[in-house]
């Protein structure tokens, strides 16, 4: 395998696992993600819906890991689920309802896009 193809199976496989250590800490121990992210008060359904969303997008970094080609469309996708992420997220903070440490975690989503956004870029769709 060549050093190109390491970097990039290493960045879907890291984008897994930070999807689900964020989606599984949330769901499964909100107490303690609570405190990490000053989050204030008990979770809705909307919190445990955002976990799981982030759980399966970890499932399709994992997937492109794994067969990039077969799973490209996926990377577009997470590039633009990420900065859609972000830019909820930071309004919320330049608003004053969302914690500053909420949007120092998501300062890593938008590197993650930045990079998958790159990928696609060096890494052109072959046509049949």
């Amino acid at each position: 395998m060549r050093n190109r193809d390491l970097y990039e199976r290493s960045l879907f496989v890291t984008a897994a696992c930070f999807s689900w250590a964020v989606g599984l800490l949330v769901l499964g121990r909100y107490e303690m993600a609570a405190h990490l992210l000053q989050l204030a008060g008990p979770p809705t359904f909307w919190v445990h819906l955002v976990a799981a969303t982030v759980i399966l997008f970890g499932v399709a970094y994992w997937l492109v890991a794994k067969q990039p080609r077969r799973y490209r469309p996926f990377i577009g996708l997470g590039a633009a689920a990420k900065l859609a992420f972000a830019a909820i997220i930071y309004y919320h903070w330049f608003s004053g309802d969302a914690p500053t440490r909420l949007a120092m975690l998501v300062n890593v989503d938008v590197i993650f896009a930045l990079l998958f956004l790159r990928y696609l870029r060096s890494r052109p769709a072959r046509t049949a």
